[in-house]
């Protein structure tokens, strides 16, 4: 499940000036993830959040299944244990150079996201097993997520691509309809708001069903309501999906 708000907590700088400012998403917690066939993977990142014993876990799955949430739930079930977490999400710093990654073995537990975009960047893949040893030195852990499992990374480094292979590697499969309206269900719920079976009906016959986009959704929904006072009604949601760009459900 996934949240566009970034409001929480400032991820703690290690004594070095890190030269990222990087926050997790408060609202991005266990409890609020709806696990469907995922508990496995669920747990095993709660695990490794809260006492660590894990040097790496690769969580991997197709857009909108939940891996960035788990990650910022990671962070955040960390920060609660007194460890030191960050995370860094690769598809934005990806783009330039590696250098703030020398700095992340201060912290505990590290979760990258969407590593899969260091693939082909021989600069980012050293650094990233860099970290990894030192991480595995020190009694750290490294959280990874991707679209895809680590041989469909085209990883470069041997050495990287066989390590990600060797650790636990898990993916994450998608909700179904049923789970899929409780994520919509417990969102509205958590902004005030009622969401009824037949409105949450219409929006997966009409929207992407991709956790991200379906949170977007009721996000913007709620503000739509707010201005318009109004309640999340058929013909209301209706009416703010139609002035929207049409998307094709997935």
């Amino acid at each position: 499940m996934a949240s566009t708000h970034h409001d929480g907590p400032e991820a703690p700088r290690p004594p070095s000036q890190l030269a990222l400012r990087i926050t997790w998403r408060r609202e991005s917690s266990f409890d609020r993830f709806v696990s469907g066939a995922n508990a496995e993977a669920v747990e095993a990142v709660r695990g490794m959040a809260r006492s660590g014993g894990m040097t790496c876990l690769y969580l991997w799955g197709e857009p909108g299944t939940g891996k960035s949430h788990l990650l910022h739930a990671a962070c955040g079930a960390a920060a609660a244990a007194g460890r030191r977490a960050i995370y860094l999400p690769l598809e934005d710093h990806a783009r330039g150079a590696p250098d703030p990654v020398a700095e992340l073995d201060a912290f505990q537990l590290v979760c990258l996201d969407d590593v899969q975009h260091i693939a082909a960047r021989p600069d980012w893949e050293e650094r990233v097993f860099e970290l990894y040893q030192r991480l595995r030195a020190q009694g750290g852990g490294l959280l990874v997520a991707a679209t895809c499992a680590p041989a469909g990374l085209g990883l470069a480094l041997p050495d990287l691509s066989s390590r990600f292979a060797a650790e636990l590697v898990l993916r994450l499969q998608p909700l179904d309809d049923g789970e899929r309206k409780e994520v919509l269900r417990e969102n509205a719920r958590q902004r005030g708001l009622e969401l009824r079976p037949e409105v949450a009906d219409f929006i997966l016959s009409r929207h992407r069903r991709d956790l991200h986009a379906l949170v977007s959704l009721i996000e913007r929904l709620d503000e739509a309501a707010l201005v318009a006072k109004r309640a999340l009604t058929l013909p209301f949601v209706r009416g703010v999906m139609a002035r929207e760009r049409p998307v094709r459900p997935c």
